[in-house]
């Protein structure tokens, strides 16, 4: 979870989500994907310290999977909407951070998961 969130941050924080010949924009660019940018950043950090309740964690987990699949599908929309389709548009390296983010919470969740099914089987043998 710490990889994911300074994977989310650092990326999207310092590297261009779009950009074309007159505009370079960044994540914390347009209001509502700096606030959903903010929000997961928060939610993971919170969650980095939530180790004692495991399917908390999880479940917070997918929450902030679900808020950077909003956040991804946002930033493609709004920028192919209000930038249109053309050859010298691109995105940047800032559109990896909410995939990479994505990719690191699922395999946090995996090891999560795995650490609550070892709980339950050492609570069976009691």
């Amino acid at each position: 979870m710490l990889i994911a969130l300074l994977v989310l941050g650092a990326i999207s924080y310092y590297f261009p989500i779009w950009v074309d010949p007159e505009h370079i924009i960044f994540i914390w660019g347009k209001s509502f994907t700096k606030v959903l940018w903010m929000v997961i950043m928060a939610l993971i950090a919170a969650n980095i310290f939530q180790y004692k309740n495991r399917k908390n964690q999880f479940v917070l987990n997918r929450v902030a999977i679900l808020l950077n699949f909003i956040l991804f599908g946002f930033c493609l929309y709004v920028f192919y909407i209000e930038m249109g389709i053309k050859d010298e548009n691109s995105f940047g390296t800032g559109i990896l951070g909410p995939i990479l983010s994505i990719a690191f919470l699922s395999i946090a969740n995996r090891a999560i998961k795995k650490d609550e099914d070892l709980i339950k089987s050492m609570d069976r043998l009691r």
